[in-house]
């Protein structure tokens, strides 16, 4: 696994450990997780790592969308 892959992997699952949404440091930790996938992907992007940063994209917002899917 190459420097950009493992950033775009760390960025997903920083972004959706439960860290970042139980224990108060949301917004900060979701923006860093953000800005390692941007990074990650742009560093070299290829098709294949366009999926890999949609994919952990997805993956650090199903909690968000899933909580407010069940509220309303």
């Amino acid at each position: 696994m190459t420097f950009p892959d493992s950033l775009i992997v760390v960025g997903g699952l920083l972004g959706a450990s439960p860290f970042g949404w139980w224990l108060g440091g949301f917004h900060g930790l979701l923006g860093a997780a953000h800005v390692a996938i941007l990074v990650g992907f742009l560093l070299e992007p290829t098709i294949r790592r366009f999926w890999l940063a949609a994919g952990f994209t997805l993956l650090v917002w199903w909690p968000a969308w899933l909580g407010q899917w069940f509220w309303d």
